[in-house]
């Protein structure tokens, strides 16, 4: 085998190992950039606790990009405890509802202490579904960081307490949205 030869047979050689090494970085690359698509325009469905004065409300929102099918919502709270309306629990009729990106459920809780005597944390389970894709998230809402969320203290005067209601109702309306 002459020079001219060897090195044409190197050549070639490289020339494919440059191949494979350049088909390798873009089927790695098209995965990477399909899951940050997908990250990007998932549906990320989550609950929340928000106390507001005397009225206390689970939500359920889709923050996400893209609508969201609730498959199940799982959670060991008995919300017996603080419900006169066993047939209205929280979320209980929420399997198989849409919800859109930004839309949200809420669900009020009358006598929430009782919920705070009882548990610690609440926790739910959530399943849902989006582009024939199963996604499940694990929530644990801390029911005592709630203790210093906005509400009328014994300190308002009463001449001004329609204008720190109003302040505090208009906090709370951009926080749920």
């Amino acid at each position: 085998m002459d020079f001219s030869t060897a090195v044409n047979l190197i050549l070639a050689v490289l020339s494919f190992i440059l191949a494979v090494v350049s088909i390798i970085t873009v089927v790695i690359t098209l995965r990477q950039n399909s899951k940050m698509i997908e990250a990007s325009t998932r549906p990320y469905v989550s609950i929340c606790f928000h106390p507001l004065f005397n009225l206390d409300y689970l939500i359920l929102k889709n923050y996400g990009n893209s609508t969201a099918k609730i498959i199940s919502i799982d959670t060991d709270v008995d919300f017996r405890i603080c419900t006169t309306d066993e047939s209205h629990l929280p979320f209980s009729h929420a399997s198989g509802t849409y919800l859109h990106p930004g839309e949200r459920m809420l669900s009020a809780i009358q006598d929430a202490y009782k919920l705070c005597e009882k548990y610690d944390f609440l926790v739910f389970d959530i399943a849902y579904e989006a582009s024939g894709k199963l996604y499940k998230e694990h929530i644990e809402i801390n029911l005592n960081s709630y203790a210093d969320h906005a509400a009328i203290r014994p300190t308002v005067r009463p001449e001004n307490a329609q204008q720190i209601i109003a302040k505090t109702l208009q906090d709370i309306s951009e926080n749920l949205m």
